[in-house]
């Protein structure tokens, strides 16, 4: 909860405004020559497929998890433990991601829209 309230205005102004260079850059095209617009380009790009990475690999590792936990014989643990399996089972239904400012779900398909 906290870790996630601290960082997602950064996430969020960071996307954005790493997005308005992006567009900017894409624009001024003619204005500039190639090698400024290439380099340019890459330096705002970057960090947004970064950060779109980085969200994916969570979202699959989550995925991952949970598939860990549903597959690993619960149904033939003692109580107690099929209990904890089953607390665990419930907390990775909900997906894991990485937004900027609630707004953006940071993975491939933000990346690539």
């Amino acid at each position: 909860g906290k870790i996630r309230e601290l960082y997602k205005m950064i996430f969020g102004a960071h996307f954005m405004s790493m997005t308005i260079v992006l567009v900017t850059t894409l624009q001024t095209m003619n204005v500039w020559d190639v090698r400024n617009t290439i380099l340019t380009g890459v330096t705002g790009i970057m960090p947004l497929f970064l950060y779109c990475f980085g969200g994916e690999m969570l979202i699959s590792a989550g995925l991952e998890m949970s598939a860990a936990v549903y597959g690993c014989g619960w149904e033939l643990m003692e109580a107690k433990q099929a209990k904890v399996a089953l607390l665990m089972l419930c907390l990775s239904q909900r997906p894991l991601c990485l937004t900027a400012a609630d707004v953006f779900i940071m993975n491939r398909e933000t990346f690539g829209d």
